[in-house]
């Protein structure tokens, strides 16, 4: 009988050694995932300096986030809001630039920890999990008695009587709160009444960036391009296409400022008793819009989807991005009225304290009565708050009377903003939209 092979045992990975686990920090902090990104750096290297420390959040927004000594969590959600933004961000470093990195740095939910955590003895770990998955595992804690078995039923309806009166009936009498506050609440600002009283079901649509997809997994973005029938205009994709074909149209993500602005505004609507609509344009695309709704999609002039295009590209303003520099962006007024200035760019004040402008237009829809509210900005939430907000609502109205009380108009709005945080917004430039 031949002998069986000497069984061999794989060797894991070398454990880390500080210095490897700085270098992999560093890597981080030098990718371009994070290159145009200073407050999240800041944050990291913050929450890599203290990883053994169990930080507050008032610690963390005034020592990292530069918030002043008044800061305080329950009024000021920055910390939680840039702990999660810095979560997702390592998370698109690590599927692309560090997709080869054996170690990762983690954050997990609820926390503000940083971790650092190695790949392949963390799939080791889960591998050992399922050495055996034919084997039926049995457990070590005794069994109960079958004479006892009858008592199971009997707690059972207990508990279910008990969740009745304790637990169902105090859920009802929240929801019949609710729903008189809601029939209390004061009505909406004059703006949304116009918007949503024609009683047609209201679609928010915010975007999935387009990528193009060729065989062997070649993926490649064009920030100019959104629009397949486009890709052989292109400078950097035209020659990929003209090499393997033509390519078909990939979605893979949402910025999540786009959804949390979106989600903000589909609850602040929600309450009225208009149908809400709440999609990506990956879940929603032009050949399913069903133009008899209103529609409000929240973007930039890259990631606005082809039905969408059509409508930006009738507008005077148009918000050109910089693709080497986020910060360096402007809107052009493509039909300046005389006197008046045929751009506004963004500006930075200080390393922290920017001015960035962004365009909101309504615009009659493709079927009768209905509307199309464009937020065209790289800020969504700033320019979602601005519309939500009382006094930024009036300052439209007053410019609509201003310009023969026009329904329909296009605007130019000013956000001034410290690191990723939004300090207010400014009507800057108005105009009536041309509906010829």
């Amino acid at each position: 009988m031949p002998s069986n092979p000497p069984i061999t045992e794989a060797k894991p990975p070398e454990p880390e050694t500080p210095a490897d686990a700085f270098r992999g920090v560093e890597q981080v902090l030098a990718s371009r995932t994070f290159e145009k990104s200073p407050a999240l750096k800041a944050l990291l290297s913050y929450l890599w300096e203290h990883k053994k420390e169990d930080l507050s959040e008032y610690q963390i927004a005034t020592e990292a986030l530069g918030r002043k000594r008044d800061f305080e969590s329950h009024l000021d959600s920055a910390v939680r809001v840039q702990t999660s933004r810095l979560r997702e961000r390592l998370k698109k470093f690590y599927d692309a630039e560090g997709s080869r990195l054996s170690t990762r740095l983690v954050i997990p939910f609820g926390t503000h920890q940083i971790q650092l955590i190695n790949v392949e003895l963390q799939g080791k770990a889960e591998e050992n999990q399922s050495l055996f998955p034919d084997v039926e595992m049995v457990s070590s804690q005794p069994q109960p008695s079958r004479r006892n078995l009858w008592i199971l039923p009997v707690l059972s309806t207990i508990f279910l009587v008990l969740l009745t009166t304790n637990g169902w009936m105090p859920w009802m009498r929240q929801r019949t709160q609710q729903k008189e506050a809601r029939n209390q609440q004061s009505p909406l600002p004059a703006f949304w009444q116009q918007f949503i009283g024609n009683g047609k079901r209201t679609a928010i649509i915010f975007p999935a960036p387009i990528f193009f997809l060729w065989p062997h997994h070649l993926v490649a973005r064009d920030w100019k391009i959104s629009d397949l029938s486009k890709v052989s205009s292109s400078e950097s994709l035209a020659p990929i296409q003209k090499r393997y074909g033509t390519p078909i149209v990939a979605q893979y993500y949402s910025n999540s400022m786009d959804v949390s602005a979106s989600w903000r505004l589909e609850r602040f609507l929600d309450p009225t008793g208009t149908q809400i609509v709440l999609k990506s344009t990956a879940e929603f695309p032009a050949s399913a819009l069903d133009w008899d709704n209103n529609l409000i999609t929240i973007g930039n002039s890259s990631t606005f989807s082809v039905p969408f295009q059509n409508y930006l590209d009738r507008l005077s303003f148009r918000l050109d991005l910089d693709q080497e520099d986020a910060q360096q962006y402007k809107v052009v007024d493509r039909r300046p009225a005389p006197g008046a200035p045929d751009r506004f760019e963004a500006v930075r004040q200080s390393p922290s304290r920017s001015l960035s402008p962004s365009i909101i237009a309504l615009l009659p829809g493709e079927a009768r009565g209905t509307h199309i509210l464009l937020v065209v900005t790289d800020f969504a939430p700033a320019l979602v708050d601005y519309l939500l907000s009382e006094p930024s609502l009036k300052e439209l109205e007053k410019a609509q009377t201003a310009h023969g009380h026009c329904r329909y108009f296009e605007a130019v709005v000013l956000t001034e903003t410290y690191g990723e945080t939004a300090l207010g917004s400014k009507l800057v430039a108005f105009k009536p939209y041309d509906e010829k």
